[in-house]
């Protein structure tokens, strides 16, 4: 799940007025969060109810439309990464925030991690992360991935089982292998903090 290639500074421009930043934003000066790995910072790529995947885009500091999905299904929630964290594949910690409202694009929300959905894409297996807004009280009693309701963590394996059917190569078939609890969340988490911080300081 290619992310990113490195990191510059993320500038939004008013289509009116070309020249006039109405945003800007150091992905350097992102941060994973003081109260990590209970409470992390996501950024939000992919809002909602969306079947356009966007991806944060270095080489020009903003929001690429990477692809739209080509079976007819949209984002079971609000998608993104984690700052300050890198997998095995060199690419930051990927997340799902689920809200009763859809969060803007480019928004960095504080999220209380609840489960993890490892996910087979073709020969890789990749661990997205499952989170609900931590000021949103209509999450406050979702502490942990059996909080979440049935129906909503069945969306959740049907999207990702689903999101590249019409895709038809092998590479890009994808399967849920399960859904693991806040616990693994958190390892998730620290292994990943852990790697980043080893790549900055070599």
């Amino acid at each position: 799940m290619e992310l990113m290639r490195s990191a510059s500074q993320m500038e939004v421009l008013h289509p009116a007025q070309p020249s006039h930043p109405i945003m800007k934003v150091d992905y350097q000066q992102l941060h994973l969060g003081e109260k990590a790995p209970e409470i992390v910072n996501a950024y939000i790529e992919c809002t909602s109810g969306t079947p356009n995947q966007y991806m944060y885009d270095s080489t020009t500091g903003l929001l690429r439309l990477a692809r739209v999905l080509a079976s007819s299904v949209f984002f079971p929630g609000d998608f993104g990464f984690l700052p300050q964290t890198a997998t095995e594949y060199d690419v930051p910690l990927r997340m799902l925030v689920l809200s009763f409202f859809p969060l803007f694009p480019a928004t960095l929300v504080s999220v209380r991690p609840v489960g993890v959905v490892d996910l087979q894409e073709g020969t890789s297996v990749v661990h997205i992360l499952v989170g609900v807004a931590a000021k949103d009280p209509r999450c406050a009693e979702i502490k942990d991935i059996e909080d979440v309701p049935v129906h909503r963590k069945l969306e959740i394996t049907h999207f990702f089982n689903t999101y590249r059917d019409l895709e038809a190569t092998a590479d890009t078939q994808t399967n849920v292998l399960g859904l693991r609890d806040r616990a693994a969340a958190l390892a998730e988490i620290r292994v990943c903090a852990k790697c980043y911080n080893e790549q900055e300081s070599s």
